[in-house]
């Protein structure tokens, strides 16, 4: 009996401590995403420019399924992704785990200029990237 806690115990456990982050449905497997080149905000913005590093994002575009699959080639920490479709005025924000890996971020989809941007806490770069719909 005290074996079958245990293993019941570790089976429960090892399934809390998995890491796993996704927002977004299955993607159709005939389904090409689209690359969405993103860049380094700070190397344009007022202040002085940062060393010019590569960018530890790639993010995908998938239109049929309305999803973004990012990934973090490093981790950055928590990363605050905020879509916004520069045609409506539509803004939805999301905290993902850069620890993760990777993550699917689903959207509404709507016509128009959508920009991508992503913002590390603690003061780290943030970086952006746009799309057409």
């Amino acid at each position: 009996m005290k074996h079958f806690v245990l293993s019941l115990i570790l089976i429960v456990t090892s399934q809390l401590v998995l890491p796993y982050q996704s927002f977004a449905q299955d993607i159709p497997e005939d389904e090409e995403g689209d690359e969405i080149v993103i860049i380094n905000e700070d190397l344009f913005g007022n202040g002085p420019a940062r060393d010019i590093l590569p960018v530890p994002i790639n993010a995908t575009l998938f239109r049929l399924a309305c999803c973004i699959e990012i990934e973090f080639f490093s981790n950055i920490g928590e990363v605050t992704i905020t879509l916004t479709n520069l045609t409506t005025g539509y803004v939805s924000s999301t905290v993902a785990d850069s620890g993760y890996g990777s993550v699917m971020i689903p959207f509404i989809s709507s016509s128009g200029l959508w920009r991508i941007t992503f913002q590390s806490g603690g003061g780290g770069p943030s970086y952006l990237g746009t799309f057409i719909m």
